[in-house]
């Protein structure tokens, strides 16, 4: 079975390559036959984490291009984490996701403007603001330790609260179009990869790896849009 989702997931990974290179149709292609044909060989829990993984990636790839039917996406994976996580003990993560889908509806509220209301332009937060960011992560990161940790069961407590915390104010950065969110999944998703890999969950690690990268390529877009301006 691990190999089954391994490989699929590199299909998966593939397609976006190709999709980067502007092959479209191609990519298409690999989508729907990964589509098509993953379901059939995977468990209720399985396919439930495979649908989250492709509501996931429409979340970030979208985000990167700041189309507004991001926060679609990531509401559809956010709510299914729910479920996996919750599943595998990971309550940080859990926690994140009931919050996520929330943050999810802030965030298309955020970006959606009236016809008469300029565009939320892409900025950059000053050094205040940057550690104001940063303490909240650490303050959320030990709330949500000590509202997991008693809880039986309960797989990796620290990195799970820090990515839960972390996660929080990296999401609210990107409704608000600030480009220090971007940094922020970098370092995220890259403590994810390690804790999910070490939790039984190998497509949702291979997922956070895909998520670092598409990261890097954020940072990348949201700051040519950002010098652009």
């Amino acid at each position: 079975m691990v190999c089954s989702q391994f490989n699929y997931s590199i299909r998966l990974s593939y397609s976006l390559i190709i999709y980067y290179l502007n092959h479209f149709l191609l990519a298409y292609c690999f989508y729907f036959c990964t589509l098509v044909t993953m379901p059939f060989s995977l468990s209720f829990l399985d396919t439930i984490e495979y649908i989250a993984i492709i509501a996931s990636l429409g979340y970030v790839i979208l985000s990167s291009r700041q189309l507004i039917g991001t926060w679609l996406f990531g509401f559809i994976g956010s709510a299914l984490y729910i479920i996996i996580f919750f599943y595998n003990g990971l309550y940080g993560s859990t926690l994140l996701s009931c919050l996520f889908t929330g943050l999810m509806v802030y965030g298309w509220l955020t970006w959606k403007r009236q016809a008469n209301e300029p565009e939320l332009l892409v900025t950059q937060l000053n050094t205040k603001q940057r550690l104001i960011a940063f303490f909240i992560g650490i303050a959320l990161t030990v709330l949500i330790y000590c509202l997991s940790v008693s809880i039986e069961g309960h797989a990796f407590p620290i990195e799970d609260a820090s990515i839960a915390g972390f996660s929080l104010v990296a999401q609210i950065l990107v409704a608000r179009k600030k480009l220090e969110a971007w940094y922020g999944w970098v370092v995220i998703n890259a403590l994810a990869v390690y804790t999910y890999g070490s939790n039984h969950l190998p497509m949702t690690a291979l997922l956070y790896v895909v998520y670092t990268v598409l990261a890097v390529y954020g940072l990348y877009k949201w700051r040519t849009s950002m010098q652009s301006h």
